[in-house]
């Protein structure tokens, strides 16, 4: 046995001996047998206690783009950059080019401009979109949520430039949402789980519905049908949103031509200030 391991390319546990290294890294490489328990980078079989995911995590590096590993970090950076989106400033490679773009767009790269006009709030936003979704989640100090935001565009939005549904109505400071609240009853045997009322969507818990019913999708601006009632202000579009911040992000994403036009730009500019306005009362 000493002079196999010493003088021939051995595999014990096939009890096998291999004229070349090359011909015993193949065997390893290619046997099902050692599908679980070889590590290429090492080129070397694992002990049995050893779990080949687990070494491949605590002694080499990982691609974020994808699943291979690397001796070095240069090596996997090198990769990265050939096969991958690839963010030169945090040498950070991407699965996809749409996470590429997000991150691209993210608070890293494009910094923090717009803070919240809020008393006692002194958060900052990446752009106009996120500080609008953080009036509508009601975690700004103002009190400002989504409810409010809705009625107050409804009631100013007198040319219907962001609003759809019928012509403006009155909207006083007593009217309020339809709020939904599910029971156990909800839950069907049949689907195995909770079952919306409104649009039979499941939900495995009775929470999960109850959020899901507080949701855009469900309740906005005292109209509990579901519909949504912003759109994008350019007719040549046509898509509508269930928030007003998912019409500013549209709009700032650039995919739509909104912004190119100066009334409608001026009409997401006047829709914003007005947010503006309510945290500052």
């Amino acid at each position: 046995m000493a002079h196999l391991h010493g003088s021939h390319w051995y595999c014990e546990p096939c009890d096998q001996i291999f004229k070349a290294r090359a011909s015993r890294r193949s065997h390893w490489a290619n046997s099902k047998r050692h599908e679980d328990d070889y590590c290429g980078l090492c080129d070397k079989l694992l002990d049995a206690c050893e779990s080949l995911h687990e070494h491949e995590k605590d002694c080499h590096i990982g691609c974020r783009g994808c699943t291979q590993f690397f001796l070095s970090l240069e090596a996997c950076h090198q990769h990265g950059r050939q096969v991958h989106p690839w963010c030169e400033v945090h040498k950070r490679a991407f699965q996809s080019q749409n996470n590429y773009e997000q991150h691209m767009r993210s608070a890293e790269h494009v910094g923090l401009h717009f803070p919240c006009p809020g008393a006692n709030c002194g958060r900052k936003f990446r752009n106009r979109g996120d500080l609008t979704a953080h009036w509508e989640q009601g975690t700004c100090p103002s009190d400002i949520n989504r409810t409010t935001i809705d009625y107050f565009i409804r009631a100013n939005d007198k040319n219907r430039m962001i609003t759809s549904g019928p012509p403006r109505q009155l909207l006083t400071d007593a009217a309020s949402p339809i709020v939904y609240l599910a029971t156990e009853r909800s839950y069907s045997w049949t689907r195995q789980a909770y079952v919306c009322a409104l649009c039979r969507s499941e939900h495995r818990t009775l929470h999960s519905l109850n959020q899901h019913l507080a949701s855009p999708r469900h309740t906005h601006a005292g109209v509990g049908d579901g519909l949504k009632p912003y759109k994008c202000p350019a007719a040549t579009c046509g898509r509508h949103f269930l928030t007003l911040s998912a019409v500013i992000r549209h709009a700032e994403q650039g995919v739509c031509p909104v912004l190119q036009s100066p009334p409608m730009s001026r009409a997401l500019d006047d829709a914003f200030g007005g947010m503006r306005q309510l945290t500052c009362r």
